[in-house]
């Protein structure tokens, strides 16, 4: 994989997303409003693990909620990892990490990511915060 590219995915996201956050760890927690929303809200963080850094997409709104897991590296470095994504007290999916050159229509489309709809994530969600745990593994 090209190496400038790659850089070239962290550089966009810190220079025209301001609001992308980091995280470091192999299991991260993660509070997202969710108050049956009316508008989309986007959340991408950062998440370093095993040394590799990894979006995390999480997207709520009034459809519902999903979260998605991708590598900033290519598909074949993406497989050496898998990931556990779960709402606390609530649902979760054991899914492989997919690519950031996947894309997160991609991810969606192959079911690579977790997804509830509107009326669970009001059920699981607290005080209009859902908890959602990202853990990483590497194979």
């Amino acid at each position: 994989m090209d190496g400038c590219r790659l850089n070239g995915v962290l550089q966009h996201l810190a220079r025209d997303h301001p609001g992308v956050t980091t995280a470091v760890g192999e299991v991260v927690p993660y509070m997202i409003e969710y108050r049956d929303a009316r508008e989309v809200l986007d959340h991408v963080v950062i998440q370093s693990s095993y040394g590799r850094p990894f979006l995390v997409v999480i997207k709520a709104s009034r459809n519902g909620f999903f979260a998605v897991v991708l590598l900033v590296g290519s598909a074949e470095e993406a497989s050496a990892f898998f990931c556990c994504l779960e709402i606390v007290n609530g649902q979760g999916i054991f899914t492989e990490a997919r690519s950031v050159f996947d894309g997160t229509r991609g991810a969606i489309t192959r079911r690579c990511c977790l997804r509830v709809d509107a009326p669970t994530a009001v059920e699981y969600a607290s005080e209009g915060y859902l908890a959602v745990v990202v853990s990483i593994f590497r194979r």
